[in-house]
């Protein structure tokens, strides 16, 4: 093994249990695996979203009948953000429009992830808000769907 890699090995360890000292499991778990964290070619919705905090995410969802049938994410965020993104794409993927709505309140996305640390409750806010501009996008884009092949991500 080279040196580089038994460094970085020791890196992600540390990293790993300061995660675990600070967030849940689910957190912690979302946040080293996320789930849907890449681009997505043509989506129905888009949104570029960013916090207060300067952190930006970027949803893209594919919707069919009004059904999410994909959601995927990019951030520059934080760990909170990161696992809070990563969750709430995998709570609306295969929801109705209105249930995906439901789905991304703020407080199910905290409770889905096991709480965050006060200073981290916005990160939940900003997800919500991202995936909700996003949904809106896509159900009017369904109305000019062409429009879709002219944007620039």
């Amino acid at each position: 093994m080279k040196k580089h890699d038994s460094n970085a090995g020791a890196l992600k360890e540390n990293a790993e249990e300061l995660l675990k000292k600070h967030y849940s499991k689910t957190v912690v778990e979302h946040c080293l695996q996320p789930r849907n964290l890449r681009k997505m070619h043509a989506p129905d919705g888009y949104t570029k979203h960013s916090g207060t905090d300067g952190d930006i995410v970027e949803i893209f969802v594919r919707l069919d009948n009004k059904r999410v049938t994909e959601c995927t994410f990019m951030t520059d965020g934080c760990a909170a953000t990161l696992a809070c993104v990563s969750i709430a794409t995998e709570l609306i993927t295969g929801r109705l429009y209105a249930e995906a709505l439901d789905a991304i309140h703020p407080d199910k996305i905290l409770k889905a992830l096991g709480g965050l640390p006060d200073g981290n409750l916005h990160c939940a806010h900003k997800a919500s808000q991202a995936l909700k501009l996003a949904l809106a996008d896509g159900l009017v884009q369904k109305q000019s769907p062409w429009k879709k092949f002219y944007r620039r991500y």
